[in-house]
């Protein structure tokens, strides 16, 4: 239970310290003063996001500590302790949390930082919130799911099937994800396979493409070569007045001169030097007519080459055929040793039926279970709808059937179960779906009788109604009153409520004050005296502390 909280700087509490009791803590106030900020502040010491404007000073960090006393027969709150290593030799359990002028959030449990997934944990434990808009929730066929699971005490049984179901849900997107590996593979391996039978076909060789340039280069100006070859073969050697004859009549003319002058000698060698190297040159030049041959054919043949290398380099986007043959030999490397996932995924599917035979197993077991719960629930409802001035009030719950061949089809991550509440109000008018049958006020008592029939099966927590009762006056009042008032023997209760018969029933009472301080508005939170709530009851009654109200106070108090 709730022991003592802190709050300063937030919203319109500059400071604020409070000690709540065992039983049914009633918080009443006028409309507007400000009774849900301490429900937010709860909230957000639990883990809730901070959203919008929460300061009561922006220059000022917000401090919001709780103190609970940590009772030890509640196991799922002993475990999540054990679990995150919490200190509990002091016996009394603080959450903090601590806004900085930045917006950013620090939380500690016992002194010790925590991340918010961790405080959340710890919510569902510690507290049990209510409030206006759960009504909604309840027309809500998961949310009346959770309601049964809580009342029949599945909650285990859930967690097991759902840990299956994640497991079974988690390992058919892998086998699905294998599968669309194994079908790219296959196509990679296809196309590969066409990759290589094409560059095999080609034969293709390093360097080839150099060569077959110079080879085209020769064939497509043959006959200019042989040509030009045999121009220069007749003008410097075998014509009238060649080159070659030429120079030897020069070198017989001055050769007598040699000795003579030193100059002259020096010339001749060099003119019979060159007169050898051309008649060399010249006897190559002979020869071209053998190695260059005019061939159409042999020149169709490399052009076709050409273009067939050229346009596999094209298409497979590279610019020599030594990109192609690396590729080929990656291509060709991967194909030899790829593994088949075949063999994976046929072992993958075997898991799976194993594991699908005990998710279907979990979830009959737990829809078998809710069908059980679900009628005894039905009777505990009857009973308490009855005693909250719906005497005449029916509900039942319906489950949609399925054949057994499409459960898997239909699972969630609570069961194979999808149900609806049905209710009638009235005698004789036909059971309908709840959210088309209940009125905001018959809302607001169904949800009560929920909310007492499994709080008498959970262990001892906080319970927090924040004006579940609106829409709700005359007797029907009482009987709520009553009803939050048993709830409050076992847990502790914290009841926000605009109506003076529930306000009445309270162990404790406070009273929520908006006060002028003369710069700021801010808001007070007093512990009423008997006489204090009396006035506070009249208030509630006639709006007026007039002393027939109080007189009417005090009866209702006294009752």
């Amino acid at each position: 239970m709730i022991r003592k909280i802190k709050f300063r700087n937030f919203v319109l509490i500059k400071e604020l310290e409070l000690e709540f009791e065992n039983g049914m803590n009633v918080i009443t106030g006028e409309t507007g003063a400000g009774k849900s900020v301490l429900v937010g502040g709860l909230n957000l010491v639990l883990g809730s996001v901070a959203r919008g404007h929460y300061y009561y000073d922006k220059e000022k960090s917000i401090y919001l500590e709780v103190q609970f006393e940590i009772d030890r027969d509640n196991e799922d709150l002993i475990s999540l302790l054990g679990k995150h290593n919490i200190d509990i030799t002091d016996g009394d359990l603080f959450f903090v949390r601590e806004i900085s002028v930045a917006g950013k959030s620090a939380n500690y449990i016992n002194g010790r930082r925590v991340t918010s997934s961790i405080v959340k944990e710890f919510r569902s434990v510690l507290l049990d919130f209510h409030s206006q808009n759960e009504q909604l929730n309840l027309t809500n066929g998961d949310y009346q799911l959770m309601l049964l699971d809580s009342f029949g005490e599945l909650d285990q049984l859930r967690d097991d099937y759902f840990e299956k179901f994640d497991l079974y849900r988690e390992n058919l997107k892998m086998l699905k994800d294998l599968k669309r590996k194994e079908k790219a593979q296959v196509e990679k391996i296809q196309l590969y396979e066409y990759q290589v039978e094409e560059l095999d076909a080609l034969n293709l060789r390093f360097g080839e493409d150099q060569e077959l340039d110079r080879q085209y280069s020769i064939l497509i100006n043959a006959e200019e070569i042989v040509s030009s070859s045999n121009r220069v073969i007749q003008d410097f050697y075998d014509g009238e007045s060649s080159l070659t004859d030429s120079l030897r009549v020069g070198i017989s003319r001055i050769e007598k001169f040699k000795s003579e002058v030193h100059q002259i000698g020096a010339s001749v060698e060099y003119l019979q030097d060159g007169l050898a190297l051309i008649e060399d040159g010249i006897n190559q030049l002979r020869d071209v007519e053998d190695v260059v041959v005019v061939d159409s054919e042999k020149l169709k043949i490399v052009e076709d080459r050409i273009r067939a290398i050229e346009d596999i380099k094209s298409k497979y986007r590279v610019n020599s055929i030594q990109m192609l043959i690396e590729y080929y030999d990656e291509i060709n490397d991967f194909l030899l040793h790829q593994s088949s996932l075949s063999e994976e995924i046929t072992k993958r599917i075997a898991s799976l039926e194993k594991e699908k035979s005990k998710v279907l197993q979990l979830a009959k077991k737990l829809t078998s279970k809710r069908k059980n719960r679900a009628k005894l629930l039905e009777i505990e409802l009857q009973k308490s709808i009855k005693y909250l001035a719906l005497a005449e009030a029916k509900a039942r719950f319906v489950f949609e059937e399925r054949e057994d061949s499409n459960i898997i089809k239909g699972l969630s991550d609570s069961g194979a179960d999808v149900i609806t509440l049905l209710f009638s109000a009235n005698r004789g008018i036909e059971l309908q779906p709840l959210k088309d049958a209940a009125s905001g006020g018959e809302l607001s008592r169904m949800l009560l009788a929920f909310k007492k029939i499994i709080a008498d099966k959970i262990a001892q927590r906080t319970v927090i109604f924040d004006e579940i009762d609106v829409g709700i006056g005359g007797n029907t009042a009482l009987h709520i009153a009553d009803f939050i008032s048993n709830i409050g023997d076992k847990h502790q209760v914290l009841c926000i409520t605009h109506l003076p018969q529930v306000g009445a029933k309270g162990d404790t009472h406070f009273k929520i004050d908006k006060v002028f301080s003369g710069k700021k508005t801010e808001i007070k939170i007093t512990k009423l005296s008997s006489t204090e709530r009396e006035i506070e009851i009249a208030r509630m009654l006639s709006g007026l502390t007039s002393e027939t109200s109080i007189k009417h106070a005090k009866e209702i108090l006294n009752k």
